[in-house]
């Protein structure tokens, strides 16, 4: 319960600054995982925080269409030692879960399905965990097309 309080608070903040004009999303886009990663947690156990900030964010009026990201592979032999125990298969495990858990028929969420090894592969982060600009560039203008196009979308 009292994480739940927690979750909640950190939603609400995201919106509502103080003496500032509540933002109001068309669309929020979420993707986490990583530093729960790196500090060993198991994917599963990260998957089920991950899933009630995702329930929470869906709930709320300014949010908007909630899409969740799947993280991206990392370049393991080039992640510093502090960063060691974020690998590919842990990354592939944790987006399973996730994707498992936002299944058709046990949610209205979507999922973005914007990651490109191959532009990955092609534009390599110098740290093995940050994309490089072009791949930013690249994977903002796939949102872009995911969400005003219909026919790319997965799920509607």
């Amino acid at each position: 319960v009292e994480m739940g309080r927690n979750v909640v608070a950190h939603v609400n903040s995201l919106f509502h600054r103080r003496g500032e004009t509540p933002l109001q999303c068309d669309v929020t886009l979420y993707s986490a995982g990583l530093w729960a990663m790196k500090r060993g947690e198991h994917p599963s156990s990260i998957a089920k925080g991950l899933v009630s900030t995702f329930e929470v964010l869906e709930a709320h009026p300014n949010s908007g269409i909630v899409h969740w990201i799947p993280i991206g592979r990392v370049i393991e032999e080039q992640l510093w030692d502090t960063r060691k125990k974020i690998t590919n298969r842990g990354i592939v495990e944790l987006n399973g879960i996730f994707m498992d858990m936002l299944q058709p028929q046990q949610s209205t969420s979507k999922s973005l399905p914007i990651q490109s090894q191959t532009l990955n592969a092609a534009h390599p982060a110098s740290d093995g965990l940050h994309f490089s600009p072009i791949v930013v560039k690249e994977q903002v203008n796939m949102m872009l097309n995911y969400i005003c196009h219909r026919d790319m979308r997965v799920h509607t």
